[in-house]
């Protein structure tokens, strides 16, 4: 049982690792427009998150681009969804989770026993993600969220920035933790020269169990440290 558990938790480790390196294989993905490349409009602290264990910033984002052309080039005749855009900019291992349009959402989306409930955001720049953990042992765990933010554009056509993504990967998650509460900022400008508001957010996520070591593995761990410390207590000068 002890090796199917870790057998399983190491190929959800696989599948996370896949997420944080983005295939740059789908037409709209220009590399260079990655925030670690250097090439972005927007940046990895425009969006924050506390899962409950401090506030994180973004492990890397994407853009500014254009929604229509992205869902042009992945599905034809603008048919594309924003989920298979973020799948496409950071692994095909994500789950869709859902997306906030101006009124808080009721979720039930199972992440290998993290729930996700909810999901809300607020003009003034503030977001939310609601869980629970069923069973708790779940947590802690490590969670990865991929973040697409659509704001208002002049006109909507092809070539209009008018969104942005971003990459919390491997967010340590505590047990007991409930959900996860951040910010957000427009960082780009729309086609009249100006700062857009929010349209919507759309969020996609991967939950990957901590590795735990075998009972077998444990075991040789806690033998080890018993020597080591008892060689180190040998070692010791005898007092007078």
């Amino acid at each position: 049982m002890g090796r199917m558990t870790t057998f399983a938790a190491a190929a959800l480790a696989v599948m996370a690792a896949a997420v944080t390196a983005a295939p740059a294989t789908a037409a709209f993905i220009d590399p260079g427009r990655y925030c670690s490349a250097g090439g972005a409009t927007i940046a990895p602290d425009d969006v924050s998150t506390d899962v409950g264990a401090g506030v994180q910033t973004a492990s890397d984002c994407y853009g500014a681009f254009s929604i229509k052309e992205a869902k042009t080039a992945l599905g034809g005749n603008g048919n594309g969804s924003e989920q298979q855009i973020l799948r496409a900019l950071w692994g095909d291992g994500l789950v869709a989770v859902g997306k906030w349009d101006g009124a808080d959402t009721a979720l039930s989306v199972n992440l290998g026993g993290l729930i996700i409930t909810g999901i809300a955001a607020d003009l003034a720049g503030g977001w939310t993600i609601s869980w629970t953990a069923d069973p708790t042992s779940v947590l802690p765990a490590r969670l990865t969220l991929a973040v697409l933010l659509k704001a208002g554009s002049a006109n909507g056509a092809n070539g209009t920035a008018d969104a942005g993504s971003w990459l919390f990967a491997d967010l340590y998650t505590p047990y007991g933790s409930t959900g996860a509460s951040g910010s957000f900022a427009i960082g780009w400008v729309n086609g009249g020269g100006q700062v857009p508001g929010l349209s919507h957010l759309t969020l996609a996520a991967l939950l990957t169990p901590l590795q735990v070591p075998e009972p077998a593995s444990a075991a040789l761990l806690l033998a080890g440290l018993a020597a080591v410390a008892a060689v180190r207590r040998r070692g010791r000068p005898s007092r007078p």
